[in-house]
C-alpha cells in the first residue's frame, strides 16, 4: 500500500511538471502575435527595397557624376564664375549623389540581411506551431530577432530613407541642372 502511495504521488508530480512545460495554446496565439509584429517590423524594411532598387540608385548616381562633371568642368573651360545660386543647386544636387552612393556601397549587405531575419522569423513561426521550444528558449530566440530587426532598421532608415526622401529633390535639381548644362553647350 505504501509503494503505491509513493507511486501515485510521483506519477502526480510527474503529470504536474510536464504540464507546467507544456505551453498552452493561447501562450503560443501570443507568441505567434509576437512573431507577427516582427514580420511587420521586417516588411517597413522591405518597403524602403521596393521604392528603389539597386540598378536605378546606381543609374542615377552615374547621371549625377556625369552632369556635375560635365557643368563644373565646362564653367572652368569657359571662365565662367558660376554665380550664388547655380553654385547651390550644383552642391545640393552632388550632396544627393553623396546620399546614392551610401545607398549603392549598402544596398546588398540590406537586402542580405533581410533575407536572413525572413528565414529565421519563420523558422521561430515554425517551432512556436510545433512546440519545439519551451517558453524560455522562446524568448531568447525573440528578443535576439527583434534586437537584429531593431539594428536593420536604424541603419535602413540612415542608408535608405534619404534616398526616398529625396526623390522629389533630386527631381527638381536634376532639372535644373539639365538647364544649366544646356547653357553651357
Amino acid at each position: 500500500m505504501f509503494n503505491k502511495l509513493i507511486i501515485g504521488i510521483f506519477l502526480l508530480f510527474a503529470v504536474i511538471s510536464c504540464k507546467n512545460n507544456q505551453r498552452t495554446e493561447s501562450e503560443i496565439n501570443s507568441e505567434l502575435i509576437l512573431i507577427d509584429s516582427l514580420d511587420a517590423r521586417l516588411n517597413y524594411v522591405k518597403s524602403f527595397l521596393d521604392e528603389t532598387s539597386y540598378e536605378d540608385l546606381q543609374e542615377r548616381n552615374d547621371i549625377i557624376d556625369n552632369n556635375y562633371d560635365f557643368c563644373k568642368k565646362s564653367l572652368i573651360d569657359k571662365k565662367i564664375v558660376e554665380d550664388e545660386e547655380t553654385n547651390r543647386i550644383l552642391e545640393e544636387y552632388k550632396a544627393i549623389g553623396f546620399i546614392y552612393k551610401k545607398a549603392i556601397a549598402n544596398y546588398k549587405n540590406i537586402v542580405l540581411e533581410l533575407e536572413d531575419l525572413y528565414g529565421q522569423s519563420k523558422t521561430l513561426r515554425q517551432s512556436a506551431t510545433a512546440k519545439d521550444y519551451n517558453k524560455e528558449t522562446y524568448k531568447t530566440y525573440y528578443s535576439q530577432q527583434k534586437e537584429d530587426i531593431g539594428k536593420l532598421i536604424l541603419f535602413s532608415n540612415d542608408v535608405l530613407k534619404p534616398v526616398i526622401d529625396t526623390d522629389l529633390t533630386f527631381e527638381r535639381r536634376q532639372a535644373e541642372v539639365e538647364d544649366i548644362a544646356e547653357s553651357l553647350k
